[in-house]
């Protein structure tokens, strides 16, 4: 009967130990969230609209002359600064016509200083002379004629811009006037948006953006509105033009991309926070959890914070029209896990 005793109460130490240590707490670790600190509202925007590049002021170059290409200096798709020399052609005929209208020149020169000495001393008449002054006077103009025709055989770049195709090669046969090349854009290129009915009275002509190429993502290229059409398009936007500030070998017509600007604010100064801020709506009501100091100023504490939403931006902000403060932080992900008073860790 003792041993019956002494192994119900083994039994009854063991079971009470057991409970001793399910009972037992261990401190909770706090949770690493990530967070946002509220910025000062602004009252402007950044509004983004999808277009497309155009060759601005492109045009086709040519010799004035005809002859014999000898030498192609320039290269598709490289950028060129106003005077640089693009093409050559021979010109060993025209450096003799030069030279020969220089001899004509000088002959025509000296008979007019004859006949001036003649006429002054009274052995010329008046017709002589002015016969002598016309004849002089052709062979000037015939002289700067063929210094043209000279300076001709040099095809130079007319402004600063890219050269978007080449249709000669050395050796061809061209004549004056046949397109040599064509030229893509001075200063740039343009870019084509449409701007929505209720956002086109905030462009105005002049006014800055920057613009992403698809295909050149990693550069941002300055921009200024240069025209803003008067009537609206098929699909309800009105067509606006931006002009590229810089140049660059690798922008070509019909490449897509995004303009932005910095527009007012339609609902004037807000709050802007990140969409994933917003806890679930519960009876039509959004809540952010606040990050506040816990006591032992070490980690932090989250509580519920109701707050007033406005428009959702396209960039994923969210306005913010009541229950937040500048400098307050929040809880910008996960929030969704988290509940009242879980002390957190800012990651």
């Amino acid at each position: 009967m003792k041993i019956k005793i002494i192994v119900r109460s083994v039994y009854l130490l063991i079971l009470l130990f057991s409970a001793c240590k399910k009972t037992e707490v261990h401190p909770t670790l706090p949770r690493p969230v990530y967070t946002f600190n509220v910025k000062k509202p602004s009252a402007n925007l950044e509004r983004s609209f999808s277009g497309q590049l155009e060759a601005s002021q492109g045009s086709e170059i040519a010799f004035e002359v005809g002859g014999r290409v000898i030498s192609v200096l320039a290269k598709e798709g490289k950028v060129y600064s106003k005077n640089t020399v693009l093409a050559r052609l021979d010109s060993s005929d025209y450096q003799n016509e030069l030279n020969n209208a220089k001899a004509r020149l000088t002959q025509s020169e000296q008979e007019l200083r004859r006949v001036q000495r003649l006429f002054e001393s009274g052995n010329a008449s008046q017709s002589k002379l002015d016969s002598i002054i016309a004849e002089e006077k052709a062979a000037r103009a015939n002289f700067n004629l063929a210094q043209k025709k000279l300076r001709d055989c040099t095809l130079t770049m007319p402004y600063d811009g890219v050269i978007a195709n080449i249709n000669t090669e050395v050796q061809q046969i061209v004549n004056g006037g046949q397109t040599i090349m064509n030229i893509q854009g001075e200063k740039g290129m343009e870019f084509k948006i449409g701007i929505p009915v209720d956002l086109i009275s905030t462009i105005k002509t002049g006014m800055p953006a920057t613009i992403q190429i698809g295909g050149i993502s990693e550069q941002i290229f300055k921009a200024e509105v240069t025209e803003i059409s008067l009537q609206i398009s098929q699909n309800t936007t009105y067509p606006v033009t931006l002009k590229l500030e810089q140049i660059n070998s690798g922008l070509r017509s019909g490449m897509d991309g995004e303009a932005f600007f910095s527009l007012p604010n339609p609902s004037g100064k807000v709050i802007l926070i990140p969409l994933s801020s917003i806890l679930s709506k519960t009876d039509s009501k959004s809540f952010v959890w606040k990050v506040q100091q816990a006591s032992d100023a070490s980690t932090f504490t989250v509580n519920k914070k109701e707050v007033t939403i406005g428009q959702l931006r396209k960039d994923g902000q969210i306005e913010i029209l009541r229950g937040l403060q500048i400098s307050d932080t929040i809880v910008s992900r996960g929030v969704n896990r988290l509940e009242e008073n879980t002390i957190v860790t800012k990651l």
